[in-house]
């Protein structure tokens, strides 16, 4: 008979040893780790991570290394067998002032080698410098989404080399000149690199401004119509209720203050919204967690994040990915 503490150390050992390859994956989502990354990126040094100042340049870079870390294919500009992971571009702003920037994208393959890929992203582009000289920061906008975005991307590289399957590539992204229209996004959705068809994006996840949750709210916006997402999407609706089994979130799908001041086409998933024809929209979930006094202000600042909250959303969207991720079959989204 073994004595009570041999017991309780081979239950840790067999609990460690039989974890499911998810379950150990979503435990390197922490609010530390979050913490870090907002407070990295809202800091004074990448002067609010303006585009037309070129404040872009340094988080782009960063990024980029950390998707090497992470060893995610480079998906940005280059031949397939010698790729970065930058996209460059140059637009027109405003209709007359022409700028440039980049979107950051990296690849975590499927080992079935199949053609359809989902895309998670965030941009991480913000307003900048003003003329007197402010700050803005972006903690929440959208610092919050590119740390969700890299925490569950080093989450979904651990849940595969435990044995996790994958049956679908998953494309990372991080969107550059969001705030001056869905450039970024918009780009890429009429550019696509070489071995992306918008035939074979079968959902977009996209995070913009989720780290002021209250009371572990959730908004999950689906369409431009204010719609229930169990009628636009089945399948994405059951893989949010299925991801929040243990009502961590208050997810909320249909609410007047969020469809008014968060409306469906003004953050990039809506981008390949447009892109993709009538009668094959690709589906997307557009998480927020709400408007607050410190939007577009210099004030956004990364003490005013609810970590724990955060901590939460970006955990229940990695499961939520590993659902789409292995789904029998692509969602669809149900025209109005």
């Amino acid at each position: 008979m073994l004595r009570r503490p041999v017991l309780a150390l081979f239950l840790l050992f067999a609990s460690y040893c039989f974890a499911s390859p998810q379950t150990e994956a979503e435990k390197t989502i922490q609010a530390k780790s979050l913490a870090e990354n907002v407070s990295f990126l809202a800091h004074p040094k990448m002067r609010g991570r303006g585009t037309l100042d070129s404040g872009y340049e340094l988080p782009s870079a960063y990024l980029a290394k950390e998707m090497e870390r992470l060893q995610l294919r480079p998906f940005g500009d280059g031949q397939k067998t010698n790729r970065s992971y930058l996209q460059e571009f140059s637009f027109t702003h405003l209709m007359v002032l022409p700028a440039k920037t980049r979107n950051v994208l990296g690849l975590l393959e499927s080992k079935t080698k199949t053609e359809e890929i989902i895309i998670i992203g965030a941009h991480y582009d913000h307003l900048g410098i003003n003329k007197k000289g402010e700050i803005y920061h972006g903690a929440d906008d959208n610092a919050s989404g590119v740390a969700a975005v890299l925490a569950i991307a080093q989450a979904l590289k651990i849940y595969r080399e435990r044995g996790g399957e994958l049956k679908r590539s998953v494309l990372f992204a991080f969107w550059g000149a969001e705030e001056l229209g869905l450039a970024g996004s918009r780009h890429f959705a009429k550019h696509l690199t070489e071995g992306v068809k918008l035939e074979n994006i079968i959902a977009v996840i996209n995070f913009d401004m989720i780290g002021r949750s209250q009371n572990n709210q959730l908004a999950v916006i689906t369409n431009p119509e204010g719609r229930l997402l169990r009628q636009v999407c089945p399948e994405l609706f059951i893989a949010n209720e299925l991801a929040n089994k243990n009502s961590e979130l208050k997810l909320i799908y249909q609410d007047p203050r969020f469809q008014q001041h968060f409306a469906f086409y003004r953050s990039d998933h809506y981008s390949f919204f447009l892109a993709s024809p009538a009668g094959k929209k690709i589906p997307a979930l557009f998480y927020n967690t709400g408007l607050h006094p410190d939007y577009h202000q210099p004030t956004d600042t990364p003490e005013k994040i609810n970590y724990e909250a955060l901590e939460k959303i970006s955990k229940h969207a990695f499961r939520v990915l590993v659902e789409i991720c292995n789904l029998p079959n692509r969602p669809k989204y149900q025209e109005p």
